[in-house]
């Protein structure tokens, strides 16, 4: 991982529930549009936009 510099960990859900949403954090508006300003440690910012990265190309199963 290069944000810990521990090797790569396969979270559970339930891990990955704490380290999401556990998150302090206010909702804006600009113009119609909300957005989700979120209270991260420059450490973990870079595993979230990761993650939001990861998220726009995942496919839902059929």
């Amino acid at each position: 991982d290069v944000i810990s510099g521990k090797p790569d960990v396969q979270n559970t859900l339930k891990t990955l529930r704490y380290k999401l949403f556990a998150k302090a954090g206010y909702i804006t508006h600009e113009g119609r549009k909300k957005i989700i300003n979120l209270a991260v440690a420059m450490q973990q910012r870079e595993w979230m936009d990761g993650l939001w990265d990861k998220s726009k190309t995942f496919d839902l199963p059929r």
